[in-house]
């Protein structure tokens, strides 16, 4: 009986913890299925101004974990504007002596990759999402672009 009820309730619980449109600031998307606010930044600025532009909105540039949210995020963007192109995400790559790798700049696993073939280019350090086609480029983290971040909302 247990068993049922749970089950029962776990699609309840699930909108719990969904941000409402009223939970999410303004001028950013209500991305139910992802569980997130996100907000697309078109004005191109460095890697690092976009990190701020998304800490100013109590955010952080987004970290991408599945196909799923690669694709939703996406579609998002490309609603916001077709024309967009590359955006910054919270890819970059990092080295530490002789260890050379990438990882997220807001600490999560990087446990999903889309780069496009030929990437990522050797000798550049931040990660950006190709709106068109969804897949990822490396690029020279001073080369002004859009960026899409990730905007903490309360939870219910």
């Amino acid at each position: 009986m247990l068993r049922w009820s749970l089950i029962f309730l776990l699609p309840f619980l699930a909108l719990l913890t969904t941000p409402s449109s009223a939970q999410c600031p303004p001028n950013t998307f209500n991305a139910t299925e992802l569980r997130e606010c996100v907000h697309i930044e078109l004005a191109p600025a460095n890697r690092s101004q976009q990190w701020d532009m998304c800490a100013g909105l109590k955010g952080y540039l987004i970290s991408i974990h599945s196909l799923y949210q690669n694709n939703a995020l996406v579609q998002y963007a490309s609603e916001v504007s077709p024309s967009a192109g590359l955006l910054y995400t919270a890819l970059y790559y990092e080295q530490v002596g002789h260890i050379q790798f990438w990882e997220n700049w807001d600490g999560t696993t990087v446990d999903y990759l889309n780069w496009a073939p030929g990437e990522p280019t050797p000798g550049v350090q931040c990660a950006t999402i190709d709106v068109p086609s969804g897949k990822w480029y490396a690029v020279d983290c001073g080369r002004p672009l859009g960026a899409i971040c990730e905007i903490y909302y309360p939870r219910a």
